[in-house]
């Protein structure tokens, strides 16, 4: 027996039908409401979402005096970045040591 089935053998007082009618009627009103805000937010997000894509299209074909695109990373300049990570990395564990002789020596 399935759900619909065993729910219109039920005996149903009328005050349970009641109570589902209200609860029922709750709920579609929520449906409608959040359907009306869903269209409201569409109406106000949608035209700047559409704009913001617009002015990315425009601002990536952009491009510098060498003719790259200015939304691309140079490869020189990343590896030179990673270099520099690299770098700082290292002289904070020189730092450290430094410190840790430090203190060893004031002890």
């Amino acid at each position: 027996m399935d759900l619909f089935t065993s729910l219109i053998s039920i005996n149903w007082s009328p005050a349970a039908l009641g109570a589902v009618a209200v609860v029922t009627l709750g709920l579609i009103l929520q449906v409608r409401k959040l359907a009306r805000e869903i269209r409201d937010l569409e109406d106000r997000v949608l035209p700047k979402m559409s704009s913001q894509v617009r002015e990315l299209h425009q601002w990536a074909g952009k491009e510098d005096e060498e003719g790259v695109k200015l939304m691309y990373v140079r490869r020189s300049l990343e590896d030179t970045m990673d270099k520099l990570v690299v770098a700082i990395a290292e002289q904070t564990v020189q730092i450290g040591r430094l410190l840790n002789k430090i203190d060893a020596n004031n002890r």
